[in-house]
């Protein structure tokens, strides 16, 4: 018994032996590794730039027809801050990325670089360790000024930086934001607007009584402020009452969307839907809709995506049934009351990551599942048609779903460039949607994978036929003489 332990101890030791005569990093295992995960795009006249950030630094690239030209890696970073992903910014950029021009702003927690993406230059360094606060989130960028949410500044406040002074100061104000206004009501019989440009508040309106309720709504794709008071409801564009509306509407029923000739309104009642139509003229109303969707409705969440690139005749509603199952959307036309449940399988539709041409729009929606995550994709939501198509799919043969979609700026040829990282560990790639075409064409592909070696102890072995074998927990590799390979097993 003591001498087969003793061969067995023997037998463990040859190979430990052998194997420290070999580097483990000379052993290649390849795992995808991004050291620069943030991706975005940047349009400037008629170019568009494609914009990889990591820990090292920024690479700008300029998107051409048969790929991507590198303009610039800039190395311009701190070394006790890190970048905030927390700040993104989708007021200008489908991408998250905040710019002005070729300034592209880099908000980190403690610093705000601004480099220029045409020259690569390092243009200005904004401090703000040395005021006491932290980026933390809700970046915005006017022309006169920044505005965020900060730690260390008071609970409840936000900062507000004067790009000509270089003054930072609190400001305690909170409500709706239509471009450099924060609206809010004093009381509830007039409107103000805290405005960001000239830092002052600004009095819009005293003819209200008892307002129940601020939102906002696009009106010819354009944000207008809808204000509702016992009086009715009340249409703001640029500070100005624009229309108001008396047709005497159930306060059960919320609203959907609005223009100058109607409103569309919903409301729920034992887990059935009703989607109801006023002409604001005649003050007729017309039940458009009565969706009846027990497992939905009752088990999930009712999803309203009210963005721009809908305009003023088409509602995109449904339920989603996150880590629970599949969700269910409809699209509807407004002016005709038809709709349709759309067949694709989302749980959430990011209203804000969309480009419309013609009466197409292209939109990043996800599904999510239990125990893996979000799974992103890009569709086309067809406006005449009323249905939806998976383009990120459809278009690429055995193509899986997607961990991230980022999507670029719409473009005068009506082209649209997506990056794409997908579950399978296959590259990421930059592709071009045509929607001429409806067809996808590869661009890049980012080679993303590193050699790891073994980053995981062997805890298995065996000689066979003068080879040895050995496992680790990711993959098995086999040893002859000193060449050491990993085996295609489909691990």
């Amino acid at each position: 018994m003591r001498f087969l332990t003793l061969i067995s101890y023997i037998g463990l030791l040859i190979p430990i032996s052998l194997l420290s005569q070999i580097q483990v990093s000379d052993i290649e295992y390849y795992l995808p590794r991004d050291d620069y995960a943030r991706k975005g795009f940047i349009g400037l006249d008629d170019q568009e730039y494609f914009i990889e950030q990591g820990a090292a630094g920024t690479k700008v690239y300029l998107i051409k027809d048969d790929g991507l030209e590198l303009l610039h890696n800039m190395t311009y970073r701190p070394t006790d801050s890190i970048l905030n992903g927390r700040a993104n910014n989708y007021g200008n950029s489908n991408s998250g990325l905040t710019y002005e021009d070729e300034l592209l702003y880099e908000l980190y927690w403690d610093y705000i670089y601004i480099v220029n993406i045409l020259t690569g230059e390092l243009e200005e360094v904004i401090d703000l360790k040395d005021h006491g606060i932290r980026l933390q989130s809700g970046f915005v960028l006017g022309d006169d000024y920044m505005f965020f949410t900060a730690l260390g500044a008071t609970p409840g406040s936000k900062i507000r930086y004067d790009r000509s002074s270089k003054i930072f100061e609190e400001v305690f104000q909170s409500g709706l934001r239509i471009g450099d206004c924060i609206y809010k009501g004093l009381d509830t019989d007039s409107l103000s607007c805290y405005n960001l440009s000239t830092n002052a508040e600004e009095l819009i309106n005293t003819d209200l009584s008892s307002i129940s309720k601020i939102s906002v709504q696009f009106i010819n794709r354009l944000p207008h402020l809808l204000i509702q008071d016992v009086n009715g409801m009340h249409i703001f564009k640029d500070n100005q009452l624009v229309m108001s509306i008396d047709c005497e509407i159930p306060d059960s029923l919320v609203v959907m969307s609005i223009d100058y000739e109607k409103i569309v309104l919903r409301e729920f009642e034992n887990q059935i839907l009703r989607i109801v139509s006023y002409d604001l003229a005649s003050c007729e109303s017309v039940e458009l809709a009565t969706i009846f969707d027990p497992i939905n409705s009752e088990f999930s969440y009712f999803m309203h995506s009210d963005f721009a690139e809908l305009g003023d005749d088409h509602l995109l509603f449904g339920f989603s049934n996150d880590w629970q199952g599949v969700g269910a959307y409809y699209l509807m036309d407004t002016k005709t009351g038809q709709y349709n449940r759309l067949d694709i399988h989302v749980d959430w539709f990011a209203q804000g990551l969309s480009v419309r041409y013609d009466n197409s729009i292209y939109i990043v929606a996800s599904d999510h599942l239990h125990h893996i995550g979000s799974l992103a994709d890009v569709f086309e939501l067809d406006l005449i048609g009323l249905t939806a198509q998976n383009v990120t799919n459809d278009l690429i043969p055995n193509y899986n779903s997607k961990l991230s979609v980022v999507i670029g700026e719409s473009q005068i040829d009506n082209e649209l460039h997506i990056y794409l990282n997908r579950y399978d560990q296959r590259e990421p790639e930059l592709v071009k949607l045509d929607y001429e075409s409806n067809s996808l064409v590869q661009l890049h592909e980012f080679d993303i994978m590193k050699n790891h070696g073994i980053h995981y102890s062997i805890y298995q072995g065996l000689w066979s036929n003068g080879k040895y074998f050995f496992a680790t927990s990711d993959a098995v590799f086999v040893m002859d003489n000193d060449k050491i390979e990993k085996l295609d097993i489909g691990l």
